[in-house]
């Protein structure tokens, strides 16, 4: 294998003459420019998802004073007593980030949450800076790469999802950086301490650390590989522990959570037929994921090595953003990329970037269909870091052609699509809102210390503070019985629905249950004793 040229090699830090001011400069006038772009009502706009209310659930709990609680159940197998329901996900940093920002954001906890997001954005263009600048000393290079990633159209919509996908993609490179500029001991301890936060956002940043053995094997030898690395775990382990302790305090075990559940969801589904959404809403508790792959190990692995292509589409669609044209443009910059650096070869930095997406692939396969391109976000961010080898090395004046390609992707591909984006995201959804006023005109039907039921849980307790319900699947029996266990008297569903939650509704709830009001385009039924 031939030595990787000079501009792979990691430099270590080198702060001397960098114009600090201006490149703080950049980076409040960026953030100050994206809050005064988020829409007076967030809350109405397309980012704000089903998870984004769980998020502001907790968040508003938080900050209330109450802890890690949520008063709604959407995952019904979990089958708490009552509700408030314990914080089921194993990763608390983005909803503790959005309570943090909410006095600063008017109380509104939708608001906050973009505001982390965007703080999130700000950390990929930050480490992705600091990452480059390990390899290529200098200051405009580095900062092109920072602009590029931020901008980068995949990176561009996470960053106004009000989900952690940003934040954990932000963590995650500037733990890369760290790692990539490390010299001395402190700096392993900072990468770890950054890891633990990177986990405490997203589990599944847990995926970078097999690509990172092996660099750190490979660029630092098994002495200080296996060093740094023990320093890196015993920081982020430190990191993490309070937040073990609290759920081992509070659900038996430090590592409970529910990705498990969400990880084999598809399998679990396939295997009982029934949809996705049926397994969501079923009251059987599926066994835990030890014991599934201990019974089951060979049915999981032939349903994941089926799902292996659907996933490579879904990330390769996320990565043009559904775009055929931004596909091929795509295609022919990384061929120019690798052409610009083939004659020095990449050494370590392939086997990272081969190994982390081999790793996520593998790991979402089980997810099929189902595998989200967020999930893909720091894989796509390195590939970003690829495209722009053509400008990191010393081409021949015959050879800058190789340059065209990513500018090509730039002008026609990344300014019209996060032009469509920031468009998208500045509207306002109107089934969003109709919701709403439909939530708001049940919970004023509703005696005091009461729940209902909803297609949409946390999306109604977030915006009537009443706790809320999935509708349970798969009958009329199992409705009655969840509606008697947590004082639910009412059931409020879209009207050209019912029939699928309940098939045969509202007759067939009858003479439990009658449409006791229509809200727009839901239906309100009341119970009747």
């Amino acid at each position: 294998m031939k030595r990787p040229g000079r501009w792979l090699k990691s430099q270590g830090p080198q702060l001397a003459g960098f114009p600090w001011l201006l490149g703080i400069g950049l980076l409040l006038a960026y953030v100050g420019v994206r809050i005064l772009a988020l829409p007076s009502d967030v809350a109405a706009s397309p980012s704000f998802t089903h998870d984004s209310a769980y998020v502001g659930i907790v968040a508003r709990n938080l900050l209330e004073g109450r802890g890690y609680v949520n008063d709604a159940n959407w995952l019904l197998f979990l089958k708490p007593d009552s509700l408030p329901m314990y914080f089921h996900n194993a990763n608390p940093l983005y909803p503790t980030l959005t309570a943090a920002v909410m006095p600063f954001a008017g109380l509104d906890a939708a608001r906050a949450a973009a505001i982390v997001s965007i703080l999130g954005s700000v950390l990929i263009g930050v480490g992705t800076f600091f990452l480059l600048r390990a390899f290529r000393p200098g200051y405009w290079l580095p900062t092109a790469g920072a602009a590029a990633a931020v901008l980068f159209p995949a990176n561009w919509h996470i960053s106004y999802a009000l989900m952690p996908d940003a934040l954990a993609t932000g963590l995650v490179v500037c733990f890369l950086a760290l790692v990539a500029r490390a010299r001395v001991g402190w700096h392993w301890w900072a990468a770890g301490a950054v890891l633990g936060l990177a986990w405490l956002t997203r589990s599944s940043s847990s995926l970078v650390v097999p690509p990172v053995a092996l660099w750190m094997l490979w660029r630092r030898g098994m002495r200080g590989g296996v060093l740094g690395g023990v320093r890196i775990g015993i920081a982020a382990l430190v990191v993490i522990s309070p937040w073990l302790v609290h759920t081992a305090r509070v659900r038996g075990s430090p590592f409970a959570s529910d990705a498990g559940f969400y990880w084999l969801m598809d399998y679990h589904a396939s295997r009982d037929g029934r949809e996705q959404d049926q397994y969501y809403r079923s009251l059987d508790t599926p066994p835990t994921t030890g014991e599934v792959l201990r019974r089951e190990g060979k049915e999981v692995v032939a349903f994941a090595a089926g799902g292996v292509g659907v996933t490579i589409r879904r990330a390769a669609a996320g990565l043009a953003m559904q775009s055929h044209f931004a596909a091929v443009l795509l295609v022919g910059a990384f061929i120019a990329s690798a052409l610009a650096v083939r004659r020095g070869g990449l050494g370590p930095e392939t086997a990272f970037v081969v190994l982390l997406w081999v790793g996520t692939i593998a790991a979402l396969a089980v997810r099929g269909p189902h595998a989200e391109p967020r999930y893909f976000s720091v894989g796509n961010t390195l590939l970003v870091c690829v495209l722009l080898a053509p400008f990191f090395v010393q081409l021949g004046a015959r050879r800058r052609w190789l340059m065209a390609p990513a500018i090509a992707y730039a002008l026609l591909v990344v300014v019209p699509q996060d032009v469509s984006t920031t468009r998208a995201m500045a509207g306002r959804d109107r089934s969003l809102e109709e919701f709403r006023a439909s939530a708001v005109a049940t919970a004023s039907t509703m005696p005091a210390a009461t729940s209902v039921i909803s297609h949409l849980p946390y999306m109604f307790t977030y915006h009537t503070g009443r706790p809320a319900v999935s509708p349970p699947y798969p009958g009329r029996q199992d409705l009655l019985n969840v509606m008697a266990q947590y004082h639910a008297p009412v059931v409020l569903l879209p009207t050209d629905s019912v029939g699928y939650y309940y098939p045969g509704a509202p007759g067939s709830l009858a003479p439990d249950l009658r449409v006791a009001a229509q809200f727009g385009r839901f239906s309100l039924l009341r119970l009747h004793n």
